[in-house]
Formats: C-alpha cells, sequence, structure tokens
C-alpha cells in the first residue's frame, strides 16, 4: 500500500499536465514505434544486443573510470548462482536477477541505439547480484564482503574525480535562460532553435515546453536562443497570410 502510495503520488505532475493540457501527445511515440515494429517484424527483435547493452551499460556505471573485459561472463555466471539462490525469494528475485531479465526482455523491442544511462535503475540489481554470487559460500562470506567494502572506498576518490568530467553541459545556462524568457512572452511557438550546438540526444524545445510552452505550427513565431541566453523572436505568417506561392 505504502508503495502504491509513493508510485501514485509520483505520479502527480503528468496527470496535472495532462489536465491543462489535454490535446498535447503524451504517449512514447519512438518507444510505441519500435514495440509496433517489431511485433509485426518478428525477426527485427534483438535480446542478444538488448544483453550486450546491459553488460556494457552495467560495465560502465559500476566500473567507470575503469572497465572490467570479463563483465558479460561475470553477470551471466552471477546471475545463474543468484537465480538458484533466490529461487525460493519472490522479493529478492524481484531485486535482483528479475529486473535484469525484464530490462533484456524489453529492450529487445527497441530498434535503434541503446544509452548506458538507461540502464541507471538497473545497475543496482546488478551489484546485488554480484554481491548474492559471490557470497553464496557461508564460509567466505566475512572475507569476501570485507574485500568489496575496501575496494568500493578505495575507488571512491577516482570515482568523484571521474563523475565531474561526465555528463557536462554548459550550454543548460543559455538554454535555460532563453527558454524562460520566450516562455514569458509566448505561450507558443512555430520552432525553437540555438546558435551552438548540443548533444545528439537534446532537444532544444524541452525546457520551453517543460515549462508550459507549446509547439503549434499554426503559430505565429519562431524564436532562436543565442549563446549569451538572448532570444530573437522571428515572425512567421501563417499559411493563410502568406497566400499561394507561384
Amino acid at each position: 500500500m505504502a508503495t502504491s502510495a509513493a508510485v501514485l503520488l509520483l505520479e502527480v505532475p503528468i496527470f496535472v499536465d495532462m489536465a491543462m493540457h489535454p490535446v498535447r501527445e503524451i504517449r512514447p511515440v519512438a518507444v510505441v514505434g519500435s514495440v509496433s515494429y517489431t511485433l509485426a517484424h518478428p525477426t527485427a527483435l534483438r535480446p542478444l544486443s538488448a544483453l550486450r547493452a546491459l553488460v556494457t551499460a552495467c560495465d560502465f556505471i559500476l566500473m567507470r573510470p575503469w572497465t572490467f573485459e570479463w563483465m558479460g561472463p561475470l553477470l551471466a555466471v552471477c546471475a545463474l548462482v543468484t537465480t538458484f539462490r533466490v529461487r525460493r525469494d519472490a522479493m529478492l528475485a524481484g531485486v535482483t536477477v528479475g529486473p535484469l531479465a525484464a530490462a533484456v526482455f524489453g529492450f529487445a523491442f527497441w530498434q535503434a541505439a541503446y544509452e548506458h544511462y538507461w540502464f541507471l535503475v538497473i545497475a543496482p540489481s546488478a551489484a546485488l547480484t554480484i554481491v548474492l554470487a559471490l557470497t553464496a559460500w557461508p564460509s567466505m562470506r566475512p572475507f569476501i564482503a570485507a574485500a568489496m567494502l575496501l575496494v568500493v572506498v578505495w575507488a571512491q576518490p577516482w570515482r568523484t574525480i571521474d563523475g565531474r568530467t561526465m555528463v557536462r553541459l554548459p550550454e543548460y545556462g543559455p538554454l535555460a535562460t532563453g527558454s524562460l524568457a520566450i516562455r514569458r512572452h509566448a505561450t507558443e511557438l512555430r520552432h525553437l532553435d540555438v546558435e551552438f550546438p548540443l548533444p545528439p540526444s537534446a532537444v532544444p524545445e524541452f525546457l520551453y515546453e517543460t515549462l508550459g510552452g507549446r509547439i503549434d505550427d499554426n503559430a505565429l513565431f519562431s524564436a532562436t536562443i543565442r549563446r549569451t541566453g538572448e532570444v530573437i523572436f522571428t515572425p512567421v505568417p501563417s499559411m493563410a497570410q502568406s497566400g499561394p506561392t507561384n
């Protein structure tokens, strides 16, 4: 009951947004498209690709700034040992091998590239799976637990230093400043562009739409955000105003 209440509470913002913007598209279009395509073309199912993505993501998340070449075999063996160990404990299986299997199954339907950060919520399950497997022998548990604790503590300074170099987005400042300025002056835009490069996965309109703005093909203005955060508005005549072209 407490878990259900927490989940519902976390979903309140999306419910409010749906009520405020009833006509906005809220379906995960890319996900629905991948699943639909895979169901229509069963040979496009990608379980091995999903498994490789899970392994490389766990290696990136758990081992960075280093890498472990044998993460795949280690995770496979540990998953087998842990599955046997938790075979009578549904709760423990649900936080260890269960999420790993579900991730491989779900991402097997995905038809585009995989991103490491998608597996952030799965990495703790991978870590627990490895720990349960390595501590399967009672007589060795104290020694293995002490060794793993020492390794984790020893690695923290390097992981902290490396973490400060990851996923830096200095463009977020002007993007946020510009999006706020646009939202104060316009509730809808035909198009939003920026004069500086963004990472491939970044969407310029995301912050503006999060603030309540809307991208509409019938809007009368487009906007461009400069590197300084300054915004340039450009009038865009509607089709009715522009008339037919020869």
